[in-house]
C-alpha cells in the first residue's frame, strides 16, 4: 500500500471518528438540553447543517494546505477557438521557487 493510499485511509478514518463523536454528543446535549419532540428535531437538522459547514471547512484548509505542501497550484481555463477548432485546455502551473520568487508555465493539452 503507498503511502498515499496510507494517508487517505487515515483522513477518512479520523473523518469517521470525529462525524461520530459529533452526532453522538450533540444528541447527549440536545437530550440535556429538552424533551420536547419537536425541539429535538430542530435541535437535529441544526446539528447536521453545523456538521457539514463544519466538515467544509476542515476539507477546504486540507485541501490548501495540501496544495502548499506540494509547492504549486493550479488553474485551468477552458478557451474555445471558434465552433470549429478544438477546445484547447489551458493549465497554467505556478511553481514557488520561494515567496519571493516564482516563475510561470503554460501548458496547452488538445481536448
Amino acid at each position: 500500500m503507498s503511502v498515499s493510499v496510507r494517508d487517505a485511509l487515515r483522513m477518512a478514518a479520523l473523518y469517521v471518528v470525529l462525524s461520530i463523536l459529533w452526532l453522538a454528543l450533540a444528541e447527549v446535549m440536545l437530550h440535556g438540553m429538552t424533551d420536547d419532540p419537536l425541539a429535538l428535531t430542530v435541535g437535529r437538522q441544526i446539528n447536521v447543517v453545523l456538521w457539514v459547514l463544519f466538515s467544509a471547512v476542515l476539507i477546504y484548509v486540507s485541501r490548501v494546505r495540501l496544495l502548499n505542501f506540494i509547492g504549486f497550484d493550479s488553474v485551468c481555463r477552458v478557451r474555445r477557438s471558434g465552433p470549429r477548432k478544438a477546445t484547447i485546455i489551458s493549465l497554467t502551473i505556478r511553481c514557488k521557487k520561494s515567496s519571493a520568487d516564482s516563475s510561470q508555465r503554460e501548458y496547452a493539452l488538445a481536448a
